[in-house]
């Protein structure tokens, strides 16, 4: 074969690919007048929109329904540990169970002795009165003991080997940490009733706190917890193994004894439960986004292979030209579908694991995956739109839907750049207010909490509550060091960084604007935004 014939081979070979790839990359218009002729066509567009709204439907039912069972969840678990601090800590008040921010009330504390030990005895007397005061649906953990004798109260007590403070204000002091723990046995009247008195018992056993040396104090019961939700009642009981820890905090030794309440659970399998198929849905969920990412696989590769097999070799599309042939909608797409996918994978796992020690991460887990992936499919179904049969009479309208995408696409990686050089000067703000202002005001008292200040204060939180947390009691250059902290934040960030971030978003709309301007005028395929949209 001449040189000639391979030249004009090659160049027929070429302009043939052209062709079946503008056909490939045509908006829906072009699409739809070129098989205008075809009598399914809207039948297999109406087809294609049923498929994916049904897609729709079963992943927001299935987000629906373990949304809700995980709030009747989480409702029980605050409601329960709530229960305790009410039974064990005396004086508990629901002040304390508000938002952590602002404080209703100071810490919950003891601060002498004597109150310390009425704090234990109270816990002790509360513990053993259990069965007759609590209205909740827990009881003792009696396993291989009798039902009537709950098993001991555990008390541990950590503190340092040595602490000798002298006249002369010297001292000694051994730094080792001991722990040691003892089971409460109490006395009891000969009618039966309870003498709780933890000092007695400790002296009976030859041990005494020394609070000069005391670190922490933890006193540990257990316990079996049962919940039913009315809600859901083909839904089986939840069982768990409650383990309450009440501490008490002496670690920083400045007169202040914080006390808290702490509650771990173990779920685990309830005898005489009926299981019901309750995972019907999230099987069928997962039977069609398998389909789903496989076909869209499939599609992708079907057209990769038929480009490349077209192509000569000396005229193969670089990785560059390639990502112009990217579409970010099924990318949005599959990633969402894959999560779902997972998460669903994840919560059949759960529905049918007996509810042996379940950890509350895998619900964690299963909740992200399945929200994110919820999310996604949400977004991608803009796209799907542009298989409804009409979609020529609202086709601006579905344009305007998609130039969301399409303008993300041209601006997040501006965004990205310019949001690195703002890091910098975000990370300087908050390690200054975290380093001078964290002991004078609570909003800066981690750097985790400073961060999320300042964060706040960009998005509209009340400035004046911030100014007026800082305490000038001390020293009154904090008080003035913080006004122009604020000041200066406020008005860059605010006034200057928000206002360029945004207008990197507005360029990048309107040049997508003057496209589609230009588009309307030439008519010519490919020049407009909207084969990027498809």
């Amino acid at each position: 074969m001449s040189t000639e014939q391979l030249i004009m081979k090659d160049a027929q070979t070429a302009e043939k690919t052209r062709r079946e790839m503008k056909f490939e990359i045509m908006d829906a218009e072009i699409n739809f007048k070129k098989l205008k002729d075809d009598e399914n066509c809207d039948i297999l567009k109406c087809v294609i929109f049923i498929i994916f709204f049904i897609k729709l439907a079963l992943v927001t039912a299935q987000v629906i329904n373990f949304a809700t069972l995980r709030s009747g969840r989480a409702e029980y678990l605050k409601g329960n540990e709530l229960a305790f601090k009410h039974l064990f800590l005396e004086d508990w008040s629901a002040s304390y169970e508000t938002m952590p921010y602002p404080p209703a009330e100071g810490d919950y504390a003891v601060y002498t002795k004597q109150g310390f030990y009425d704090h234990l005895n109270y816990i002790i007397s509360q513990y053993y009165k259990l069965p007759t005061v609590t209205i909740g649906t827990f009881k003792w953990d009696t396993k291989n003991m009798s039902q009537s004798q709950p098993p001991l109260i555990n008390l541990c007590e950590k503190h340092f080997k040595t602490v000798k403070i002298f006249e002369n204000d010297t001292y000694i002091i051994d730094s080792s940490i001991l722990t040691e723990c003892f089971d409460i046995k109490v006395a009891k009247e000969p009618n039966g009733t309870i003498i709780p008195d933890v000092k007695d018992y400790l002296d009976s056993v030859n041990h005494t706190i020394l609070f000069r040396r005391l670190i922490s104090v933890n006193m540990n019961m257990l316990f079996k917890c049962y919940h039913i939700d009315t809600s859901y009642l083909y839904h089986n009981p939840d069982c768990f193994n409650t383990a309450v820890n009440v501490w008490f905090d002496n670690g920083q030794t400045d007169g202040k004894m914080k006390v808290g309440l702490n509650v771990k659970r173990s779920e685990y399998s309830c005898k005489e439960t009926n299981p019901k198929d309750h995972a019907v849905l999230d099987g069928s969920v997962i039977v069609f986004v398998c389909v789903s990412i496989f076909a869209y696989i499939c599609f992708e590769y079907a057209v990769c292979k038929k480009t490349n097999k077209k192509l000569d070799e000396n005229n193969k599309i670089t990785r560059r030209e390639m990502l112009y042939f990217a579409n970010p909608w099924i990318i949005i797409t599959s990633v969402g579908d894959t999560c779902v996918l997972i998460g669903s994978a994840l919560k059949i796992e759960l529905d049918t694991a007996g509810y042996v020690q379940v950890p509350s991460k895998d619900y964690d887990a299963c909740s992200m995956c399945i929200g994110i992936g919820f999310f996604l499919v949400w977004f991608g179904f803009i796209r799907d739109l542009k298989y409804l049969p009409i979609q020529l009479v609202f086709k601006r309208k579905i344009n305007m839907l998609t130039i969301l995408v399409s303008t993300l696409k041209d601006a997040v990686p501006d965004a990205i750049v310019f949001l690195v050089c703002v890091l910098f000067l975000f990370v300087g703000f908050m390690l200054c207010g975290w380093v001078a202002l964290g002991p004078y005001n609570i909003k800066f008292r981690s750097i985790s909490s400073s961060s999320e200040c300042l964060f706040s204060l960009m998005n509209g939180d009340e400035i004046y509550v911030t100014l007026q947390a800082t305490q000038d009691n001390d020293c009154p250059a904090i008080w003035y060091f913080s006004r122009c902290y604020l000041y200066l934040f406020c008005l860059l960030f605010i006034c200057l960084v928000l206002n360029l971030f945004t207008a990197i978003f507005l360029h990048a709309y309107e040049i997508l604007k003057r496209q589609d301007q230009k588009k309307n005028e030439s008519r010519q395929p490919g020049s407009s935004y909207g084969s990027i949209n498809e």
